[in-house]
């Protein structure tokens, strides 16, 4: 689909297209994580660790710290981490990198934004602190990973 709406030059909208498209399939992707880890029946842990999904969501642009979250679920930071760790295996601190890090996919894979305006855009001090966090996360830089996903479009 996504070869079809670049190529394609009766759509008006076809970079609108193709970056919702884009964010259509990171964020599927992330859900689906999310699904496999969910356990079979509602527990209490089960129940803080969607209340933590549903504050990431919102504020993964402003905040990757545990202790915010924290924070906004009345707990520790230790206490949130163990809980997030009980029921899907990973920590928390490893779902917030993974959200940014689907934004920030994302954002260099379905648009034209430079990095400087996607670093601004998830509210990163400097394109340069952008950079090494998504260098450290993913082992490439912000422009190889563009420069990779567009070599590998068909």
């Amino acid at each position: 689909m996504l070869l079809s709406i670049t190529k394609s030059r009766a759509l008006k909208y076809q970079d609108k297209a193709a970056r919702y498209l884009t964010l259509s399939f990171f964020y599927g992707y992330f859900c689906n994580i999310h699904m496999e880890n969910e356990p079979s029946r509602r527990s209490g842990k089960y129940e803080i660790f969607s209340r933590f999904l549903e504050l990431l969501q919102m504020y993964h642009k402003q905040e990757r710290q545990i202790m915010f979250y924290a924070g906004k679920l009345c707990m520790t930071p230790k206490y949130l981490s163990r809980i997030i760790k009980d029921v899907t295996g990973h920590s928390a601190l490893e779902y917030i990198e993974d959200y940014v890090i689907t934004e920030a996919k994302s954002l260099l894979a379905s648009t034209n934004m430079s990095i400087q305006e996607i670093s601004y855009e998830l509210s990163f001090p400097s394109q340069s602190v952008f950079g090494k966090y998504f260098k450290r996360v993913t082992r490439m830089s912000p422009k190889e990973y563009r420069n990779s996903f567009m070599n590998n479009l068909p």
